[in-house]
């Protein structure tokens, strides 16, 4: 069972690529922050100083939540070399910030800086990111130990048992995909996913917000602003019926669309297994749930041209076409993650 949830969690990491290697890349920057003495010490021979070689321009605008998961009052601040008395004095008068207490961490040079009074810990970071000797500022930020689950509130999330098995059903406990020790790691990603299929409700509460436009083109001009052969493409594409209103008017794609991508903890509703992921909605089914090949193939030719990283295809026939052989393989050329449901 142990090696049954390493692959699991192996396989959400993949499909999560591109945070996972933001995540890895940010401990190995804390880590040889941790390990490089500056300014009280010497730094390591042949080396510079960490403050010489972190580019903290990349990071001084790094958003800061309204009300961050931080210890109360406290923010670790980051000042240019043998600045940080003048800085703390000189924005202290300028934005009227109290301050109870300050104290070094010698040997990466990051001050904690505990303020007093009822300020928004965001504005006081921002006050401090305005002083042209702060190389960067953010909240005490509380860490969590990985080990664990994180429960959505969606009011239906219960029913999930594919995601989170406590034998709700009279299922097996377990048999799932560990969808909340996932989340306890990670909960969004920017890819794009293609839902090929009856189209999408893009109107829905709880999938509006994770849905997919195309910067390309400008709505209602009558105009091809993309040279891609569609005009006004704005939300996707409906070939079934050829025009440009990949509504759904079935139920399917939308539901499969909930299950990649509805919005998490909103107390609405389902989560998705990406909480905030973007959807393009492709439709090729018509209303009673049928379609072409030809049609199948143009939207998986449009999804591969405007940018889909994963495509989902919940459909099928009983016997084997060369065709979609072909499908496959125009996916196939750029690396697309092909996903679908089999029918026998």
């Amino acid at each position: 069972m142990e090696k049954l949830h390493a692959l699991k969690r192996i396989e959400w990491t993949q499909t999560i690529e591109n945070r996972g290697i933001l995540i890895i890349a940010t401990s190995l920057c804390v880590l040889s922050v941790l390990c490089w003495p500056v300014e009280g010490g010497e730094a390591p021979a042949g080396g510079r100083a960490v403050h010489d070689m972190l580019d903290y321009s990349v990071t001084k605008g790094a958003p800061v939540p309204e009300n961050p998961d931080a210890v109360p009052g406290e923010i670790l601040v980051k000042f240019k070399p043998k600045r940080a008395q003048v800085a703390m004095d000189n924005t202290q008068a300028a934005q009227k910030i109290r301050v109870a207490s300050a104290r070094r961490l010698k040997r990466i040079d990051w001050h904690v800086i505990k303020v007093q009074g009822d300020r928004k810990l965001k504005d006081v970071i921002m006050a401090y990111r305005q002083s042209p000797d702060v190389l960067y500022a953010e909240p005490n930020y509380l860490l969590h130990a990985l080990d664990g689950q994180y429960i959505p509130n969606d009011a239906r999330f219960g029913q999930l048992w594919g995601m989170h098995n406590t034998g709700q059903s009279g299922g097996t406990p377990d048999a799932d995909i560990d969808a909340p020790e996932a989340w306890h790691s990670i909960t969004t990603s920017g890819i794009v996913v293609a839902v090929i299929d009856t189209g999408v409700d893009y109107n829905h509460l709880d999938l509006a917000a994770n849905m997919w436009t195309n910067p390309g083109e400008i709505p209602g001009n009558g105009i091809d602003d993309d040279g891609n052969d569609l005009i006004d493409d704005v939300r996707g594409w409906d070939f079934s019926n050829g025009d440009n209103d990949p509504m759904d008017d079935h139920g399917h794609g939308t539901h499969c669309a909930g299950t990649i991508g509805a919005v998490g903890n909103n107390a609405l509703g389902v989560a998705g297994v990406c909480w905030n992921v973007k959807i393009m909605p492709l439709k090729f089914l018509n209303s009673q749930g049928g379609g072409s090949t030809v049609d199948a193939i143009e939207a998986i030719t449009y999804a591969t041209l405007m940018g889909a990283k994963v495509m989902s295809n919940s459909w099928g026939r009983a016997l084997l076409q060369p065709s979609s052989e072909g499908c496959h393989h125009c996916s196939g050329r750029s690396r697309r993650p092909f996903c679908g449901g089999c029918r026998q």
